[in-house]
This record gives C-alpha cells, structure tokens and sequence, in this order.
C-alpha cells in the first residue's frame, strides 16, 4: 500500500493493472477475530486432481480460487480455499471442464472468477 504525503487518503496499488485506487473506510474491529463472506462469480469451472486450496493474486480483487467443495446446489458452491468462498456457478455448459470428475462435496475445483468479488462483515452474535 503507498501513500501520498499531500493527502492523508489512504490509496492501494493493485499490481495486476498499475490502477491507484482509493481505500474505504474500515469502521469494524482491529486485532480480533471477524465473520464475513466472500463472494465471487465465476467464468469457468475446471474439477483439478490436485493443487491446494487458495486464492490469487494475494493483494488485489481474487482472479482464481482454488480449493475443496463444501457445498453444492444447482446455482453455487462454497469451496475452501485458504476461507470459505461462496462462488456462483457460471450458467453456460461450456464454461465448465469436468476432466477429473463431476462437480461434487470434496472434489478440488478451481474457478477462473469474473471482477466484482465482495466481501461482507456480518456481525458476531452475543454468545460466540
């Protein structure tokens, strides 16, 4: 992250396009734990034989997410890669490439996701 010393607005370079772009403003809890969720839409679909579970590149919006299926309905998954990601399953059947077997809870995909990835704190509840 660079800063400007002409101004106290917090900026963070994305090294994937040289874009300088302007932080939000956190308000939430610093130092402790937090819930959120992560979701993204996804452009292809590959089933992988192996690889690990992650999210890349590190700094900047997610452009692949690699990991185990935890979940599975007919519009979206939740695969662990590094964290919980919910990724909404591309509506094309040509999107998909399924060579390591059908899509299913525990089977490693990787998805190649489209911009526009959001992440959302939710509150933790009183007796957590």
């Amino acid at each position: 992250m660079k800063s400007s010393s002409k101004s106290r607005r917090r900026r963070a370079v994305f090294l994937t396009n040289a874009q300088t772009l302007p932080l939000p403003k956190y308000a939430g809890p610093v130092n402790e734990a937090i819930r959120c969720l992560i979701r993204v839409a996804s452009r292809e679909v590959y089933t992988v034989p192996s690889g690990g579970s992650f999210m890349t590149p590190i700094s900047g919006p997610p452009q692949i997410v690699q990991g185990r299926i935890k979940y599975l309905d007919e519009r979206q998954m939740v695969v662990q890669a590094g964290a919980p990601v919910i990724v909404e399953l591309p509506k094309a059947d040509s999107a998909y490439d399924l060579a390591c077997g059908p899509l299913a809870v525990g089977r490693l995909v990787n998805t190649q996701v489209v911009p526009g990835a959001t992440f959302e704190a939710v509150p933790l509840s009183q007796d957590q």
